[in-house]
């Protein structure tokens, strides 16, 4: 990996009983301390069933927040179309 890039699986996985899993509310990222954190909230809403309302509209506020630092909107932004993609491939069958 070159140095300076950023690859979002360095991020290690939120353990199961984490309780950023059993978001209901969601949280403004920005709010949020360090850039790992961060991610890791990212990954603990996008990892939220698929029925759970507002997940895919904080995906994309968060994606397009400029206050962001670039791997977390990334992050937001990969999650988004997998689970939008996921969503309507749902639809499809």
């Amino acid at each position: 990996m070159m140095r300076g890039m950023f690859e979002f699986s360095d991020v290690p996985a939120l353990p199961d009983n984490t309780a950023l899993a059993d978001v209901t509310a969601f949280p403004d990222v920005t709010a949020v301390s360090g850039t790992v954190q961060r991610l890791r909230v990212v990954q603990a809403v996008a990892a939220l069933p698929a029925d759970s309302d507002g997940v895919v509209p904080w995906l994309t506020r968060v994606s397009a927040d400029e206050s962001a630092e670039p791997e977390v909107r990334l992050a937001a932004l990969v999650h988004l179309v997998r689970r939008t993609a996921d969503q309507r491939l749902a639809m499809s069958c």
